[in-house]
């Protein structure tokens, strides 16, 4: 059996199946058969290898990649973004006996949608998110302990992500506690505003989401409230809303 690569670039060599790739993911005459899906929002993509990269010795994958970007143009992909594999283990379920199962994916420049392409359906597309709250705790730990900062931020970078913060909790103060418009811009004005840079970091790194729960549900929501501990639906989609024309269109 064996042993893990020890560098990224073994990783590649490994990868480097050749003709073999067919095995996986057929020829392109099937990919009409594939499973495609759009999905918000994959925040990290860097251990994803680039196809192009990772096919080069496969004579179809070029064919393969054609017929791929047809589909999803045909259910909304835009046709930008570089193409990127990903590899489900077979303690997934997926794939055939132990090789797992290889898709791919392309985030869309404009709004960070990622377009999904598999051989085999893939379920949890439509499962809802995880609420595991220990990553929370890792993450406000590290910030308030020092010993990390929540982001590397432009001058211009922190003033949209202020906004964004101080808009989203606002709304939370008018959505969930029924608030007016004027006092939540009160209130979130009087939390955000008149803040150390570095203490408005570790209000980024808590998340309006969380602030704004502790403030309306109490210090004991994630407990008494689980239905709370992610943000709603609403939420996010208030939150895109506001991201798209005030920060990514606001020129």
């Amino acid at each position: 059996m064996p042993r893990g690569p020890k560098t990224i670039k073994k990783m590649l060599e490994r990868l480097d199946f050749g003709e073999c790739w067919e095995a996986y993911l057929g020829t392109p005459d099937r990919v009409k058969d594939w499973y495609f899906a759009a999905y918000r929002y994959i925040d990290e993509i860097n251990y994803m290898f680039p196809a192009r990269e990772v096919f080069k010795k496969w004579s179809l994958h070029e064919e393969i990649l054609k017929e791929v970007s047809s589909e999803l143009k045909e259910i909304g992909w835009d046709g930008e973004g570089v193409f990127q594999i990903f590899w489900l283990p077979p303690f997934l379920g997926f794939g055939e006996g132990t090789l797992g199962c290889f898709g791919l994916q392309v985030k869309q420049d404009n709004d960070g949608i990622s377009w999904i392409a598999c051989p085999q359906e893939l379920p949890m597309m439509s499962a809802p998110r995880g609420k595991n709250i220990i990553y929370k705790e890792f993450r406000n730990r590290s910030i308030s302990e020092g010993r990390i900062k929540y982001m590397d931020l432009s001058e211009e970078e922190h003033s949209d992500h202020l906004n964004l913060e101080k808009h989203m909790y606002g709304w939370c103060l008018k959505t969930y506690l029924g608030l007016s418009s004027r006092e939540a811009e009160k209130k979130s004005e009087a939390l955000y505003i008149k803040k150390t840079e570095e203490q408005q970091r570790v209000l980024f790194a808590l998340g309006s989401w969380h602030l704004a729960m502790l403030e309306i549900k109490g210090s004991q929501y994630l407990r008494e409230f689980p239905n709370f501990v992610n943000e709603t639906t609403e939420y996010m989609e208030e939150s895109n809303s506001f991201f798209l024309k005030n920060i990514c269109f606001k020129n």
